[in-house]
């Protein structure tokens, strides 16, 4: 099988580094896993995101912090952010959600 190289992108690093600290330190398999050529970058109010991603869902959603040179996990996504991958019928399931 051959191995796949992802251009060294700040993007691809930041999405990297998401990836790693899912594995490393999530529990919450209750979405399933994340895909890595799924998974994106974006911005919403001026801010960085990090959109962990599966074929059905958003697995997690991490916000980079610059300063701090970090990217820490959001429990409560805002759901406007959120409408951007998912329809209504599935935000109904998706368990922790902040208004905004």
């Amino acid at each position: 099988m051959p191995s796949t190289t992802i251009p060294a992108t700040p993007d691809s690093e930041l999405v990297m580094r998401a990836f790693t600290a899912f594995f490393k330190f999530d529990r919450d398999m209750s979405r399933g896993l994340p895909s890595l050529e799924l998974s994106e970058t974006t911005t919403w109010n001026n801010r960085p995101y990090v959109v962990l991603r599966n074929a059905d869902a958003v697995v997690a959603i991490y916000r980079f912090h610059a300063r701090q040179d970090q990217l820490k996990k959001l429990r409560k996504p805002p759901k406007s952010l959120l409408l951007r991958y998912l329809s209504e019928d599935q935000l109904k399931n998706y368990r922790y959600i902040k208004s905004q």
